[in-house]
């Protein structure tokens, strides 16, 4: 046995070593370095990944690329490039306000009627967080014409969407959480209603915005001196819309507030509507009640909103509410019937006709929130590529989220001088679930397209990690 000390004779021998190739780690190969930040730490116990030049459309790198595997969110990309494509980037949905009847003595003598098309933008994200900006403006315009009262009743029509408002594979959770909101026809707020929990003097205060008769809060909060103990608890049984808020709250908090999901979206419009049209004076002396699509109807007002203004909500925030309105709206337009159904039918051919192998998908929802989902990494790639050098490319990628931009769910990932911005993708993530799917720009300034698709996740932020290395190494990539 030779034993060498390191001293000042050492370095020299290692160094001849090396020299002589002896003891010298070999240089990795491209491909090895990318399967090396992948699987370096096994996150996954099934991963798909393939990643392809965008121009050529040369692989980089494969790795069960063709295995179906569930998406999470990253089925998100097959819902918004459907729409951008069959419906338009350019597509409205419309919300109007009827009426049936006359104006007559400072009355409207009949009924009105509120009318949706599927629209998820008449919410405080698009109002500087005044969810009631357009029913108010619309009461204003009633009030505008003379009108006082109604002496009818105020119906609500949501038949642009059938009245599943969500799927059995979707998770089993509370149904208040904002995330399951109830999908409809015609909806307000997301569906959503924000609460808020704060210290007032000796109790506790819980205010709801939009203020609504809609919904009941039963308060049984109380506070608390010991910050260790401040624990808030709010629930929502199925089929009620009665909040129950308790805890403790620590009396120098500054507050909690979140959002919650309402149950009956068009009845939940109605009433909210109502609330604005009593703001400006004008009472409904009737009852708000349901019906199917009547004629008769006149126009009164309405409201539209650009499908592109959810489409980049559903990708970088990944709202899984606007995926789904998005979704039905495809099975409706496209496929004459506003289902989860109608959406799985049109962009399953959608998927086809764009070069995706049959049996590499299963298309159940529009927001990947069903365990029931599946597609390959190869189909996903075969999706972006078909987008990014199409038509569409320009608004499809600007939805994206980007890396380390704020406004996104990239906004905590590949941040440092040299990857902020360099990434435009997917995030996708349930149990066990971690998926990323989106485009490089390599340092060299050609463009990647890559998806990795994660299942048997043992640790999220070890997956999420591995996929943040594989982006790294593939801003090395050179073409030949």
């Amino acid at each position: 046995m030779i034993r060498i000390r390191l001293g000042r004779v050492a370095f020299p021998i290692i160094g001849a070593l090396f020299l002589l190739g002896i003891g010298a780690p070999a240089e990795l190969s491209f491909r090895d370095r990318l399967q090396q930040a992948l699987f370096a730490k096994k996150p996954a116990k099934e991963t798909g990944v393939f990643a392809v030049n965008l121009s050529t459309g040369e692989a980089i790198f494969a790795h069960d690329e063709s295995k179906s595997l569930i998406p999470a969110s990253n089925a998100k990309l097959w819902t918004t490039a459907a729409a951008i494509e069959l419906l338009g980037a350019d597509y409205q949905f419309t919300t109007t306000l009827d009426g049936r009847g006359k104006i007559q003595d400072g009355a409207w003598v009949g009924d009105l009627r509120l009318k949706g098309g599927g629209d998820p933008s008449i919410s405080e994200r698009f109002f500087e967080g005044k969810p009631t900006a357009v029913l108010e403006g619309w009461a204003k315009h009633l009030e505008a014409k003379g009108i006082r009262s109604v002496t009818g009743d105020l119906l609500v029509d949501d038949t642009f969407f059938d009245r599943q408002t969500s799927l059995p594979s979707w998770p089993k959770d509370d149904p208040s959480k904002g995330y399951l909101a109830q999908i409809g026809g015609l909806s307000f707020n997301e569906n959503c209603v924000r609460l808020s929990i704060a210290p007032a003097g000796d109790g506790v205060r819980v205010t709801a915005l939009p203020e609504t008769t809609y919904i009941e809060v039963d308060n049984q909060c109380s506070l608390t001196e010991d910050l260790n103990r401040h624990l808030i608890r709010i629930t929502r049984r199925p089929g009620e819309n009665l909040f129950t808020v308790s805890g403790r709250v620590w009396k120098e908090s500054g507050g909690y507030h979140s959002t919650f999901a309402i149950h009956d979206p068009a009845l939940y419009f109605g009433t909210v509507f109502r609330d604005a049209l009593l703001l400006e004076g004008i009472q409904i002396k009737g009852e708000i009640r349901r019906i199917e699509n009547e004629k008769g109807w006149v126009r009164l007002d309405s409201h539209r909103s650009s499908l592109q203004g959810s489409i980049e909500l559903a990708n970088r925030k990944s709202l899984n509410f606007h995926a789904e309105q998005i979704f039905k709206t495809l099975g409706r337009v496209k496929a004459g019937t506003g289902s989860f159904a109608g959406g799985s039918e049109v962009v399953g051919k959608f998927l086809t006709e764009i070069g995706v192998k049959r049996g590499s998908f299963d298309v159940r929802d529009g927001s990947g929130l069903s365990r029931e989902n599946r597609i390959s990494a190869r189909a996903l790639v075969t999706l972006l590529r078909h987008m990014a050098l199409g038509p569409d490319g320009k608004p499809f990628l600007s939805s994206l989220a980007i890396s380390g931009d704020p406004d996104g769910t990239l906004k905590r990932r590949l941040r440092s001088k040299t990857t902020k911005g360099k990434v435009r993708a997917k995030t996708g993530t349930l149990r066990q679930v971690s998926c990323l799917t989106g485009v490089v720009l390599t340092k060299r300034g050609e463009m990647v397209v890559f998806s990795i698709l994660m299942n048997g996740v043992k640790s999220t932020g070890d997956a999420k990690q591995a996929q943040n290395r594989f982006c790294e190494v593939l801003m090395d990539y050179v073409s030949d």
